[in-house]
């Protein structure tokens, strides 16, 4: 395997051959929150909005082609995804349905050649100050740090696409030192 995944909760990056690098601030960063109705963000060089989208879907699965077309025409220098778990009371079908699309998202990354790291639902949000907040809060966030995307965030349904911009926003503001406000 070409990159390498950081399975630790932290926001290191590998340049495939063991030795940690720092991706460049001024880089696009793609963001992640997996699922077969998950979403992507892309962030640009000063933590300007590109792009932001559901993951594509073929059928009732992810699209592994579909999103490796994502990583190809952004070409980011990090890649950010959700580490999440199952949680009680999730039926066996839906927990292998969401395992199966979080594996494509992780594969597509790997096989992109782009250092991959995982950061947790509590570390983002405690980063935005979102923990205990209600669900739909992330994406009055999302649209207020990023107002132009306030159609694409526009309904409740939005809120995989706010998570994976603040998620972005989150892997900018760590990796570049800068302090959320």
């Amino acid at each position: 395997m070409s990159g390498k995944v950081d399975n630790q909760d932290k926001l290191s990056a590998f340049d495939g051959h063991g030795s940690a690098m720092t991706p460049d601030p001024r880089s696009k960063i793609l963001a992640i929150d997996p699922g077969v109705n998950g979403a992507f963000a892309v962030l640009g060089k000063q933590g300007e909005f590109v792009d932001m989208g559901e993951l594509p879907r073929f059928a009732k699965a992810l699209s592994a082609v579909e999103l490796a077309a994502i990583f190809t025409m952004h070409r980011p220098a990090l890649t950010v995804i959700e580490k999440v778990a199952s949680r009680p009371g999730q039926g066996v079908a839906s927990v292998f349905t969401f395992g199966c699309a979080y594996g494509v998202c992780i594969g597509v990354a790997c096989g992109s050649d782009v250092p991959v790291s995982f950061v947790t639902p509590t570390r983002w949000k405690t980063h935005f100050r979102l923990t205990g907040q209600p669900k739909d809060s992330a994406r009055e966030l999302a649209i207020r740090l990023y107002p132009n995307t306030a159609k694409m965030l526009g309904l409740k349904k939005h809120h995989g696409r706010a998570d994976a911009l603040l998620l972005a926003r989150f892997a900018l503001d760590t990796e570049t030192g800068a302090k959320f406000v």
